[in-house]
């Protein structure tokens, strides 16, 4: 005789796989909390460079201005290459 598998609502198996999309979903959901604030982050950061009084530029490895904020392009009148 071949042994059967009880695939009936409440067996095992259905409480295993209930469980691993709970802690799916909790999951995402912590993920997706995390991208959000990391989004604010960097809005936040974004307005302190591009409204800071002062000039600002971010250069890369080779030396070479790849960002400057809004004062920075005001008194050197580069425009803006972001």
């Amino acid at each position: 005789m071949r042994p059967t598998i009880n695939w009936s609502k409440g067996g095992g198996a259905d409480r295993e796989a209930a469980g691993c999309k709970s802690a799916l979903k909790a999951e995402i959901s912590e993920r997706e909390k995390a991208e959000d604030e990391l989004a604010k982050t960097n809005e936040y950061l974004e307005n302190i460079f591009e409204n800071s009084p002062d000039g600002i530029g971010i250069v890369d490895c080779e030396g070479t201005f790849v960002k400057w904020n809004r004062a920075a392009r005001s008194s050197t009148g580069t425009a803006s290459r972001n």
